[in-house]
């Protein structure tokens, strides 16, 4: 498949085509290069080191990354679209104003990340770990994170609308701010003093649910 420049208001010649996909990520990471204004379709990956990537203005369409690094990469102006990123590594890297849309990233390694004007949208990313990650300006919806892993992490601006967090993790993650009203929240991971609770937004029955976790019978 041909990596071809994405058309839009920022460019200001016309697009070029690029051939060789992978091959052309892997020398643009050798060489210290940014990859810019290209659109991938297609591409396939397993297990390759696309380790300080730096992408800004892509798309990349329908591509799978099967068990790759991506560690201390870079993504500006991108978007994710209908990829496969499972059990990849994006460990300390760096996102804004990108969009992951209808991907699927099952164990995906976020931890350390800094994430700024994200949009995650329709996608299943059950068991992703956001360890440690800096949030800021998020929103999250129709999504799947099931056993997914937001801990430690300082988090601003940080919307959920239709998201299964069943099983999540948010173990000393301040959640003032957030309202949780529309997704599901059973069984999730907070410290023992549930202080992370404090200034969250729940309904009635998500409220119930967790006043257990403080000792509390509502009758």
């Amino acid at each position: 498949m041909a990596a071809e420049r994405v058309t839009g208001p920022w460019l200001s010649r016309e697009p070029e085509t690029v051939s060789r996909e992978l091959d052309y990520l892997l020398d643009c990471v050798r060489e210290e290069e940014c990859v810019r204004d290209l659109r991938f379709n297609g591409l396939a990956a397993g297990e390759e080191s696309l380790r300080l990537l730096a992408a800004v203005q892509c798309l990349f369409v329908n591509c799978s990354f099967q068990s790759c690094s991506f560690e201390q990469s870079s993504f500006v102006d991108t978007v994710f679209q209908s990829c496969d990123f499972s059990n990849c590594d994006f460990s300390d890297s760096f996102f804004n104003r990108c969009e992951f849309r209808n991907c699927k990233g099952l164990g995906t390694k976020f931890a350390g990340s800094t994430v700024k004007n994200l949009t995650l949208a329709g996608c299943a990313m059950d068991f992703a770990n956001f360890d440690a990650c800096r949030l800021e300006r998020v929103c999250v919806s129709d999504s799947r994170l099931k056993g997914a892993v937001f801990s430690q992490c300082r988090a601003k601006d940080v919307y959920w609308d239709r998201v299964d967090l069943t099983g999540a993790s948010f173990f000393k993650t301040p959640l003032r701010g957030m309202d949780f009203t529309t997704s599901q929240i059973g069984s999730l991971v907070l410290s023992d003093g549930c202080e992370e609770l404090r200034g969250l937004t729940v309904d009635l029955y998500q409220a119930a649910e967790l006043s257990k976790r403080l000792g509390l019978m509502i009758k």
